[in-house]
């Protein structure tokens, strides 16, 4: 399964697990490719809750008000994924 789930981001699954992928550009040769940016998960609801931890845990936020506007928008981007792939299961 491959499921648009933004402008940049796909996520991709076997009968296994699930996976999200980043569309990228090739610096030297300007040509487009995918990297994986999440680990495997059994559910969609275990990739969205650590790609949510994976976001907070590597801030580089100085003060509370930086970690919560980082936290705000990571949950906007979560709820637009969440949005695609239930748009895509219909």
């Amino acid at each position: 399964m491959r499921i648009e789930l933004d402008d940049k981001h796909v996520l991709c699954s076997d009968k296994w697990c699930c996976w999200v992928m980043e569309k990228r550009i090739e610096k030297k040769t300007g040509k487009p490719y995918e990297f994986r940016i999440t680990g495997y998960f059994h559910s969609f609801e275990q990739l969205v809750l650590d790609h949510f931890n994976q976001k907070i845990v590597g801030s580089d936020a100085e003060s509370i008000k930086e970690l919560a506007r980082e936290v705000k928008a990571a949950k906007e981007e979560l709820k637009t994924w969440i949005k695609n792939a239930s748009s895509a299961a219909e």
